[in-house]
């Protein structure tokens, strides 16, 4: 069993049990099952068990010719049946037996769960399990063969692996492999409370268990409970500490937005096991997220090696060069690709497209659109692309008339040729396009979303207001136009309407970076609820990772806090992020560096804030600092 196989949770369970067991080949079950078999057709032909004379000799009885070395070649189970050997003098005779001896109870319930995994019949094997539970000394069902068949239900990802493991543990209720798949089986079926109770009560008798703290662990961390489940995992010793180990606590790490620390365990897994796929994959997100782009790349590079779909590791390739501002190096990962996938390839131009490399991007779309087959999203994306190097919208537009009208792109084509005429500044022209196509497509919330923001740019907040309602109003489960009412509305100066909009958003999908990051920073500059703004932020933080306005929030809330050296950190990645030179931002830098005694990169801030905000506090907060001087 592999760890991308039962992705990796049942590795850590099934691969402990494997390490201690000495799986017996199957030609050895069917010799034991034929053995069995054959004994028990004896026992069937010999009238259950009762010899009278002239009968056949008993088969568990050996018979005079046997203990005199002789024997019979050649005979059938039939003709084992008619034999009709001299009566044997002084032989017991046995009363007949209604039911079956538990020797012989135990050997058919083991034919039995052989016969019903051959035919997949689970519930024929769980029956079988329960008796061979009641087995005890000598007839005792080994532990590698109970271990055998709760690995064939976990394949078949069944939840009848549960009454199985169950009846296993029965029977050997301190072995802790069999807890380890007992406790992951209940877990795969969302069990995860009794999957605990077990694993407890193992450790209650056999406490600091690494192997059996560790499913505690990952349990925990599928169970959402990521903070129990780090301190589970610190618990392991030193000396203990698996590559699963450190993989697992990385990901409950990362999972509370603490991706330094999970960085450190991610590495320390690898190094204990260098091809762990999943390990490696972690690695380069999470180094991707701190801005470790060398390493990052390294660790995808060695993903191009393993069973990973490369097209998707070579877009990551690309997108890193790029950031290093290493587009040479971005075109060979490019090379490297499936040459027939037109989705690789428009997602590679559109990368291309976003770190202005023009020329780059428009061969690698004007090569799609020279062919025969070439799909319609080709034409959106060089219209864009026309439009964004040359501000030409006529041979924008031009590009966008090779799609049809009627097609199923042509909704798309609407919104951009709206969106390129707005950019244009042909705002008329615009809402011309967007009404025609509100009234073709009135069941996309596309064009109300647009309208409102066209409107607004005009400085039309009241008519962007009442549109971007209407829309809400007809689809209260569209986030995106929710939280365009609540912008539009903070923005008119309407800040607890706008506000109570967010909490809104937050109630019904708590993964909306935006709206986490809005309330995170509304109450941290209100200087309220600090630790749910830390909170809500780190959120944010973790679903968006390297945006400067998030940062620039989550610094703010550390500052308020007084967690001074954290708002420092995220401050200083917030304005090498933000290549606007947001003004607030280099404020809001000006005051965390001031109160940490760091009067040069106070002004440095204040000054570079002023540039753009020419505000009386923001000249005298300036001036203060040159005075002392």
């Amino acid at each position: 069993m592999t760890l991308s196989s039962r992705q990796g949770f049942s590795a850590h369970a099934a691969g402990c049990a494997l390490s201690h067991m000495h799986r017996p080949a199957f030609s050895t079950l069917f010799l034991a099952a034929f053995l069995c078999l054959f004994q028990l057709g004896l026992l069937s032909a010999c009238g259950g068990c009762a010899r009278q004379d002239g009968d056949a000799p008993d088969p568990l009885v050996p018979s005079v010719a046997q203990e005199k070395g002789s024997s019979v070649r050649g005979t059938s189970a039939s003709s084992v049946q008619v034999l009709n050997p001299p009566p044997v003098p002084d032989m017991t005779v046995r009363p007949e037996e209604a039911h079956l001896s538990k020797e012989a109870e135990i050997s058919a319930a083991y034919l039995i769960l052989l016969q019903a995994m051959s035919h997949a019949d689970e519930d024929a094997a769980v029956k079988a399990a329960e008796i061979l539970a009641t087995g005890t000394g000598e007839l005792a069902l080994p532990v590698e063969h109970w271990i055998e068949g709760a690995l064939w239900f976990m394949e078949r990802k069944s939840v009848n692996a549960i009454p199985y493991l169950k009846a296993a543990r029965q029977a050997l209720p301190d072995d802790v492999h069999l807890l380890l798949l007992y406790s992951e089986a209940l877990s795969d079926h969302n069990f995860a409370k009794e999957a605990l109770a077990a694993l407890n009560a193992y450790l209650a008798r056999h406490r600091d268990n690494p192997e059996v703290l560790m499913q505690k662990g990952i349990i925990l961390f599928k169970d959402n409970k990521p903070q129990e489940a780090i301190a589970t995992f610190e618990s392991i010793g030193r000396f203990e500490r698996t590559g699963f180990v450190e993989y697992y606590h990385a990901r409950a790490l990362m999972t509370l937005g603490q991706d330094e620390k999970a960085l450190q365990h991610v590495r320390a897994a690898i190094k204990l096991l260098p091809d762990f796929g999943e390990a490696l994959a972690l690695q380069a997100f999470l180094c991707e997220r701190t801005g470790e782009l060398k390493e990052a790349r390294t660790a995808y590079e060695k993903l191009l090696k393993t069973p990973y779909a490369p097209k998707d590791i070579l877009l990551r390739l690309i997108n890193i060069s790029l950031k290093l501002n290493q587009p040479t190096k971005a075109l060979d990962y490019y090379q490297q690709g499936p040459r027939e996938d037109t989705g690789f390839k428009l997602m590679a131009a559109s990368l291309f497209t976003e770190f202005r490399h023009y020329l780059q991007a428009e061969r690698i779309l004007k090569s799609v659109a020279a062919r025969p087959d070439a799909p319609a999203e080709v034409y959106l994306f060089l219209a864009d692309l026309t439009y964004e190097q040359r501000r030409d919208l006529p041979s924008a537009l031009k590009w966008l008339e090779h799609i049809p009208n009627n097609g199923d792109y042509a909704q798309r084509k609407l919104l951009l040729t709206a969106q390129l005429q707005t950019q244009a500044g042909e705002t008329a022209a615009a809402l011309t396009t967007i009404r025609s196509g509100k009234d073709r497509f009135p069941a996309s919330p596309d064009f109300v979303s647009l309208e409102a923001r066209i409107l607004s740019r005009q400085n039309l907040r009241e008519e962007a207001i009442q549109t971007a309602q209407e829309g809400v109003t007809r689809w209260p489960d569209n986030m995106e136009l929710a939280f365009l009412l609540g912008t539009l509305l903070a923005e008119n100066g309407q800040n607890q309407q706008a506000f109570a909009i967010m909490e809104g958003i937050i109630a019904k999908d708590n993964s909306n970076y935006l709206a986490l990051n809005y309330v995170g920073y509304t109450l941290a500059n209100e200087n309220r609820d600090l630790p749910r703004a830390l909170a809500l932020l780190n959120r944010a933080n973790a679903l968006a990772p390297n945006q400067f306005y998030i940062l620039d929030s989550l610094a703010w809330a550390h500052y308020r806090a007084g967690n001074l050296d954290e708002a420092w950190k995220y401050i200083r990645k917030a304005v090498q992020l933000d290549s606007d030179a947001d003004p607030e931002i280099w404020e809001h830098y000006g005051d965390i560096a001031l109160s940490r005694g760091l009067r040069s990169e106070a002004r440095e801030g204040y000054r570079k804030a002023l540039l753009k905000n020419k505000t009386e506090q923001l000249r005298k907060k300036l001036e203060a600092l040159s005075e002392d001087k």
